[in-house]
């Protein structure tokens, strides 16, 4: 494992034997944290050719309806585009808190949107960290 980045508002660690590249967030950030760290983010996956990204959110209390949209409309779309031939494989891991992302009709359909088998990427939400990787070293095993 290899910590390539550690500021105090998250950490990017590339794990070469998995292929998998975990974003762990520290805060609660706002969205242009969150667009700033993950161009960083996608900016490694580049230079690392991994496709896997382990994305923990488990800082946060509850979905940020602004940050979901960006993810879900423009960055994930973009990023799964950027990353071809490889296929973007994203794993969410978030609080086991029951609704901290899903508290409305609108967040609702920004997961739906997100878990559609028609988007770009394949995207998986997780409560609990071994689960996400296991999925993900499926993947790898797989793919």
């Amino acid at each position: 494992m290899i910590t390539l980045l550690k500021l105090p508002t998250y950490l990017i660690q590339y794990r070469a034997e998995q292929d998998i590249l975990l974003l762990r967030w520290h805060i609660e950030a706002n969205l242009l944290q969150v667009q700033a760290a993950y161009e960083v983010l996608l900016q490694t996956a580049k230079d690392h050719n991994c496709a896997r990204w382990l994305l923990d959110l488990r800082c946060r209390e509850s979905a940020d309806q602004e940050i979901l949209a960006w993810t879900s409309m423009v960055f994930y779309p973009l990023a799964a585009k950027r990353m071809q031939p490889r296929h973007l494989q994203l794993v969410l891991l978030t609080s086991p808190r029951p609704q901290a992302f899903v508290q409305n009709g609108e967040q609702e359909l920004y997961m739906s949107y997100l878990l559609s088998a028609h988007r770009p990427y394949t995207f998986r939400h997780f409560e609990k960290e071994h689960d996400a990787e296991r999925w993900l070293q499926r993947t790898f095993k797989s793919g």
